[in-house]
């Protein structure tokens, strides 16, 4: 697993794994300031393309960049929005064997859908209404029917909007449902393993994470919150310590950690926080050591250009640092 990550210039920065854990120098290539990050193969030549989500006028916009297979990332186009973009996502939402590309506008409370043509373009676009200030986008099968569905995090309106896939790339009216105050990044696992889609929510005004259990057919649960360290940003679930439920982490903007909680049969274990750099906006999980154990990386802010930070997985199922 290799490393990319946006930074405060006008430049991201890539770091090639060497297979331990470890990364090759830095790379740069050209990006939106603080562009939040997804990467797929979308021209259909087995290399890992990169879009970048970058908001704040006058530089609002989606840059598509084609890979070259080697960890650099060419120009090709920005993509208008006509909002303020906040999060993409990419994913085959309309099962056509190609990448479509799903942003969510800030400013404009919208999710835009752009099913792909499999040569970096597209076709279409398709435009839904969710809540106010929509910061997080998630995407999975949350009603079970075997299409792609939608759920965005709405900072401003404290909620998380559910949108139904039809399976054509175009969404049922969406859904909200509470959560904590001021939700910035959400996430969809199966938290209690009863085989029903759950959600996860950081909640950055609130200093908690919310867990909405999953009803069936995309209906969700009021939400229980657990308390994390101030400003959590950016959350992820994944099993973490291999007994078959999604447990939590996130990165806890003004603490400067990163938290992790363990879920238990009743629900989740007190957090645990590790120590990151300064402000930690971003966090994503992965095997970089070839361990079988789930590695954290983080990104920070723009105080911090090059930087990034990693725990590595411990027989324990605790963390030490790899900053």
């Amino acid at each position: 697993m290799d490393v990319v990550v946006s930074a405060e210039s006008d430049h991201g920065y890539s770091f090639i794994s060497n297979g331990d854990g470890t990364f090759q120098p830095a790379m740069e290539f050209r990006s939106r300031p603080l562009g939040r990050l997804a990467v797929a193969d979308l021209d259909g030549d087995g290399k890992a393309d990169l879009v970048s989500a970058a908001y704040g006028a006058p530089m609002s916009g989606l840059d598509v960049l084609i890979g070259n297979g080697a960890g650099r990332f060419l120009d090709s186009l920005t993509l208008d929005t006509g909002g303020t973009p906040s999060a993409s996502k990419m994913a085959d939402v309309n099962a056509d064997g190609k990448t479509d590309l799903i942003v969510a506008s800030y400013g404009g409370g919208s999710v835009d859908v752009l099913l792909g043509n499999g040569r970096g373009g597209y076709l279409s676009d398709s435009q839904s209404s969710v809540g106010k200030g929509p910061s997080d986008i998630a995407v999975g099968d949350v009603d079970g029917d075997g299409k792609l569905d939608l759920v965005t995090s709405n900072f401003d309106s404290s909620t998380v909007s559910v949108l139904l896939g039809k399976g054509d790339g175009t969404y049922q009216t969406a859904r909200s449902f509470a959560t904590g105050n001021s939700p910035s990044g959400v996430a969809v696992a199966d938290v209690n393993a009863d085989g029903k889609p759950d959600l996860v929510t950081s909640n950055f005004d609130a200093d908690s994470v919310s867990v909405l259990l999953g009803t069936g057919g995309g209906s969700f649960g009021a939400a229980a919150s657990y308390a994390v360290e101030k400003s959590p940003s950016a959350v992820t679930a994944a099993d973490l310590n291999g007994d078959g439920r999604a447990d939590i982490a996130v990165s806890n903007f003004d603490s400067d950690s990163v938290s992790v909680l363990l879920a238990t049969s009743t629900g989740f274990a007190t957090a645990v926080s590790y120590p990151t750099g300064k402000a930690p906006a971003g966090l994503t999980l992965a095997d970089v050591n070839g361990n079988y154990g789930s590695t954290y990386i983080g990104w920070r802010d723009a105080t911090c250009r090059r930087s990034n930070h990693g725990y590595r997985n411990r027989s324990d199922r605790s963390y030490r640092s790899e900053a």
